[in-house]
């Protein structure tokens, strides 16, 4: 059972892959932290929308986490560059605990070598990002969106 969900927030995050999560999970009574991953504990959204976290990502200790929640946006691509970012994903995965990635986030798990032998479902337009994935039925649609849908069942990526 998930008890403690954290969310890492940066500079430009998305703010309805952020706060859906967020305040779905509050509803279902699990606990959720947010975290900065900035140097200041109020994050901007790529919206405008700031979000004062209630922690930095750095000072988390991830054991007590049962789930990382990796929002996208413009952020992701900054946050690409974070090594020591990078390493506590990691460090997440090592522990065999589940991270749910959304829209530009998987980026961050490819770059780390954790997409391997995984399944992900990507929006068609993301495709072009993940260059080493091998597709499957791409007849997907998403209910009320023109944007057709992928479902990848396994990467080759090394």
């Amino acid at each position: 059972m998930i008890s403690q969900v954290l969310v890492p927030l940066a500079h430009g995050f998305e703010e309805i892959e952020a706060t859906c999560p967020i305040d779905l999970l509050r509803r279902a009574e699990v606990e959720v932290v947010t975290a900065s991953c900035e140097s200041e504990i109020e994050v901007c959204g790529r919206s405008g929308i700031v979000i004062r976290a209630d922690q930095f990502f750095r000072d988390s200790d991830l054991i007590q986490f049962d789930l990382l929640v990796l929002p996208g946006g413009q952020a992701i691509f900054e946050l690409r560059k974070n090594e020591s970012f990078l390493q506590l994903i990691k460090d997440f995965s090592d522990m065999h605990r589940p991270i749910a990635a959304i829209c530009a986030a998987p980026l961050l798990l490819q770059d780390l070598g954790l997409l391997t032998g995984k399944g992900l479902l990507v929006m068609k337009v993301s495709v072009m990002n993940y260059p080493d994935l091998i597709l499957i039925k791409p007849s997907l649609k998403m209910e009320r969106s023109s944007h057709p849908v992928v479902r990848v069942l396994r990467s080759n990526l090394d």
